[in-house]
């Protein structure tokens, strides 16, 4: 999540969409970063991947008009990110299918 009080927009991070980059990209237009949600505080509560209408109680909350501003996402195609998904889950560190990566994928054959 971003958000850019200057040029009025507010970009919302949907997971594995590729939101890592678009934000990094927006890094230099935006006066808020969102943290990792493990970082939020009561004096700053914007997370990467809020929701909208989390957000729009904070703005109320401060007195910011969300109405005012300019919001966008990004998608994806719905199977590509079902993929990296399932890629993220399965193979991370300590994830079901990890220990393919330390393994040889080539067949060994079929010796017992």
């Amino acid at each position: 999540m971003r958000i850019s009080h200057r040029h009025r927009f507010v970009f919302f991070a949907s997971p594995k969409t590729g939101s890592r980059s678009v934000r990094r990209l927006l890094d230099a237009y935006s006066e808020i970063h969102g943290r990792p949600a493990h970082e939020v505080t009561a004096d700053f509560p914007f997370y990467n991947h809020m929701r909208p209408v989390e957000l729009r109680d904070v703005f109320a909350a401060r007195g910011w008009d969300f109405d005012g501003y300019f919001k966008f996402v990004m998608v994806r195609n719905p199977w590509s990110r079902l993929v990296s998904l399932y890629e993220m889950f399965a193979f991370r560190e300590g994830g079901q299918l990890s220990r393919l990566r330390r393994r040889s994928t080539r067949h060994q054959g079929f010796r017992a």
